[in-house]
């Protein structure tokens, strides 16, 4: 997914297209992280980079809220 398109959604609308199988958390994941990894040299908010964390997390099963 490309940003211009993710940032359309707030997380409840990011997690329906996961449960859709419209994307992937692993897709999602990625794009935020360009998209982190992009602006982070000019406003310094990522200190701790916890990417490959974030990834084997994404891979996991999530839970249904049911």
């Amino acid at each position: 997914m490309k940003f211009e398109e993710y940032r359309k959604h707030d997380a409840i609308s990011l997690a329906g297209l996961i449960t859709k199988r419209q994307v992937s958390a692993e897709e999602l994941l990625e794009t935020a992280i360009a998209r982190a990894e992009q602006v982070n040299p000019a406003i310094n908010a990522i200190v701790h980079k916890k990417y490959e964390r974030a990834r084997a997390r994404s891979r996991q099963a999530f839970p249904t809220g049911r």
